[in-house]
C-alpha cells in the first residue's frame, strides 16, 4: 500500500473501504493493530521491516520527519503610571448657603452650609471633575459642587 493511500484512509472515514480502492491491502493493514499504532505514532507508514498479518512487508515513508519550532515568549515592558502631581489651590463660594457634604453627590448628607465668599482649599476632585474635595475654615474636610465655586486658577 502506498503512503498517500494510507493517509486517505486514516483521514477520511470508512467510505474508502466501501469504494473498493485497494480493499484487501487496507483490510490487511487495519487487521494489524501494531501497524496502525506505529502509523499514528510516527505520522507515516510503518517501516519496511514491519509486516502485515499476511506477512507482506509494508512500504516505508519517503519524507523524513521534521521538527516544529516552538515559539518563544517575549516580555513586553510594563509601564507604571505615575500619579499626576496635584497642587492644592483655593476656591471661593459663589452662592449663599453652599452645601458641604460627606461624599460627592446630592444624595449624601450635608455636614454644614457656608456663606458666599467663604474660601476653601481644594484637596482633590471626584471622577468626572464635578465635585471638589475641600478643606474648610473650621479644619474639616468634605465635598462641594464645583459649579458653585470660583477659582483664580
Amino acid at each position: 500500500m502506498q503512503l498517500y493511500q494510507l493517509a486517505e484512509v486514516m483521514c477520511l472515514d470508512d467510505r474508502m473501504l466501501d469504494k473498493g480502492k485497494n480493499v484487501e491491502t487496507q483490510r490487511d493493514f487495519f487487521d494489524d493493530p501494531a501497524g496502525i499504532f506505529r502509523l499514528l505514532q510516527a505520522g507515516s507508514a510503518p517501516p519496511a521491516s514491519a509486516a502485515t498479518s499476511t506477512g507482506a512487508p509494508m512500504a516505508s515513508a519517503a519524507l523524513p520527519p521534521t521538527l516544529t519550532p516552538i515559539p518563544t515568549l517575549t516580555s513586553t515592558p510594563t509601564l507604571t503610571p505615575s500619579p499626576t502631581p496635584f497642587a492644592p489651590f483655593n476656591v471661593t463660594a459663589m452662592v449663599d448657603n453652599l452645601n458641604f457634604r460627606t461624599n460627592p453627590g446630592y444624595l449624601f448628607p450635608v455636614i454644614r452650609m457656608y456663606k458666599q465668599g467663604t474660601t476653601f482649599s481644594v484637596l482633590g476632585k471626584a471622577p468626572g471633575g464635578e465635585w471638589f474635595y475641600v478643606w474648610a475654615p473650621e479644619n474639616i474636610e468634605g465635598w462641594v459642587f464645583g459649579m458653585l465655586l470660583e477659582s483664580n486658577r
